[in-house]
């Protein structure tokens, strides 16, 4: 697990955009992540954006993209929202268009970054969210 004092914020804000507060802390950890030659890879662990749409995405990606290691991510429940038209297929095809080296085309898989690592990736968010008046 990677832990930056630029990377995990100090408390949580209230946000509904992959901000440019947000991105400018990802692009901060990057340069150090960079640097760092004990890091192998890189695992988004999921909410990498704050609100689901194909913009914030695509924000997320180039900054992951700037990365000279592996990285993998995982989908988390911010990341897909069907009312916002972006559902998991929105977001699979989202992944294959700016990070192709990402062989799944799935949202649960598995990769094996080296020979005595194997990561099981398994799928938790929901497209719709339930509550009492019915699904948003």
């Amino acid at each position: 697990m990677v832990k930056h004092k630029n990377f995990v914020p100090k408390r949580v804000e209230r946000a509904l955009t992959f901000s440019d507060k947000n991105e400018e802390q990802l692009r901060k950890a990057i340069k150090q992540i960079n640097k760092d030659r004990k890091i192998d890879f890189v695992l988004f662990t999921g909410d990498n954006i704050n609100k689901a749409t194909k913009k914030n995405m695509a924000r997320f990606l180039r900054a992951a993209n700037k990365l000279n290691k592996p990285y993998y991510v995982v989908i988390g429940n911010h990341d897909v929202f069907r009312y916002n038209r972006f559902d998991k297929e929105d977001y699979i095809h989202s992944i294959w268009l700016r990070h192709p080296q990402m062989l799944f085309k799935k949202t649960n898989y598995t990769f094996k970054p080296n020979r005595e690592l194997v990561f099981l990736v398994f799928d938790g968010a929901n497209e719709l969210i339930p509550s009492q008046s019915g699904y948003y």
